[in-house]
């Protein structure tokens, strides 16, 4: 009760804070009426939603801020699960997991979540230019247990040595951060993704499970895990087995990022011609 009380305090603020970014940061406003256009097929933009987006990307800010007052009793309390026996069955084998997420609701939640129970996580994180920003964000991760690999050039090699040591893998998969990507069709246009949750999968062989923590109307959350899907690169008879990957488990982020668009943080243009 008293960490949930200080959060609605603080939601208030950063309430404010998001609605006035909404009015001045006209650039990313138009961004994101473009993206919630293309994936709802409204051709005026629901601004409504699009304010939507503004605030619960504050909430988001809000949470992780406050991460250091979270623990499991606080998880048992705020969070509804679905599927996550399917990933302890999944972790019963001598293999890890990926964990295939998208900008939507709040995901550094979800892993934070994990990691509260128990689960040994790792993401792959984007360094920002400021080391005061990486040593925030680096802070409130390892509070938790929650283990960083940069994303730079020992990326691959390091996430498949957490795979193989029987952890879950959290990625991020529909922004590419300068990362090699793979043109494949995201709500009908071509867009560059990252690959790596695909690579990963084809060379270690554990599934890719799409996980979502979805933000409810009473600010607690629902953390989703979707059926795990496994690709064996000796059944997929396709020249571009990775796009192959991608294909499949991006069905699965278009139908929760069309479910809750309101919560889709993206406040650049996704859709734009590389």
């Amino acid at each position: 009760m008293f960490v949930n009380g200080i959060r609605k305090i603080l939601y208030a603020v950063s309430n404010l804070i998001s609605i006035v970014c909404y009015l001045v940061r006209f650039k990313k406003r138009s961004y994101v009426c473009k993206n919630l256009r293309i994936i709802s097929g409204d051709s005026t933009g629901d601004s409504a939603k699009i304010k939507n987006v503004f605030i619960a990307f504050g909430k988001n800010h809000v949470d992780f801020f406050l991460s250091p007052l979270f623990n499991k009793a606080w998880v048992g309390r705020n969070v509804e699960f679905v599927g996550l026996d399917e990933v302890d069955e999944v972790l019963k084998k001598p293999s890890g997991a990926i964990f295939a997420a998208a900008h939507i609701g709040n995901w550094e939640m979800g892993c934070m979540v994990m990691a509260l129970l128990g689960y040994p996580v790792y993401t792959v994180f984007w360094k920002h230019k400021s080391s005061l920003v990486n040593g925030y964000f680096k802070k409130r991760r390892t509070q938790k247990g929650i283990k960083g690999i940069p994303l730079d050039r020992h990326v691959g090699a390091a996430c498949i040595r957490a795979l193989v040591d029987h952890n879950i893998l959290a990625v991020a998969v529909d922004r590419n951060y300068g990362e090699e990507g793979e043109s494949v069709s995201f709500f009908g246009t071509p867009v560059s993704l990252p690959r790596g949750a695909a690579v990963l999968a084809l060379k270690t062989r554990v599934p890719i499970i799409p996980t979502f923590c979805i933000r409810k109307r009473d600010d607690s959350f629902l953390f989703k895990c979707c059926t795990p899907r496994y690709y064996d690169k000796e059944q997929i008879h396709t020249e571009n087995q990775v796009r192959y990957v991608m294909s499949d488990y991006i069905k699965i982020i278009e139908e929760n990022v069309r479910e809750y668009q309101g919560q889709w943080s993206m406040f650049h243009d996704v859709f734009k011609k590389p």
